[in-house]
C-alpha cells in the first residue's frame, strides 16, 4: 500500500481537538478549598495565543474569537511535528 492510499484510508477518521487556555499547579488542599467565585491564575498571559491539541500534542496556536455565538480559535500558527514533540518533551522535563 502506498502512502497516498494509507492517507486516504485514515482521512475520514474523526479526532477530537482541544484548546488549552492555560495551566495552574495547586496543592490538593488548595483544590479542596476552591469555591464558586475563586480565582485560579493560569500560566498564560492575556493576549497570548492558545494551544490547539490533538491527542495531547500541540498542533497549532491561535486567538479566541466568537463565531455564531460560540467560542472559536482563529489559527495563527501550525506547529511542525518536530517542534510539537520538542515542546512536549520540554514540558515533561519541567514536571519532574
Amino acid at each position: 500500500m502506498s502512502d497516498d492510499q494509507g492517507y486516504q484510508n485514515i482521512g475520514g477518521v474523526k479526532v477530537t481537538l482541544r484548546a488549552r487556555l492555560g495551566c495552574s499547579r495547586l496543592k490538593v488542599r488548595e483544590v479542596e478549598a476552591l469555591r464558586p467565585g475563586a480565582v485560579v491564575t493560569l500560566d498564560r498571559l492575556a493576549g497570548e495565543p492558545l494551544e490547539m491539541l490533538c491527542r495531547g500534542h500541540v498542533i497549532a496556536r491561535g486567538e479566541v474569537m466568537i463565531q455564531d455565538e460560540a467560542f472559536a480559535l482563529r489559527l495563527t500558527e501550525i506547529v511542525q511535528r518536530g517542534k510539537a514533540d520538542e515542546l512536549r518533551q520540554r514540558r515533561m522535563r519541567g514536571r519532574k
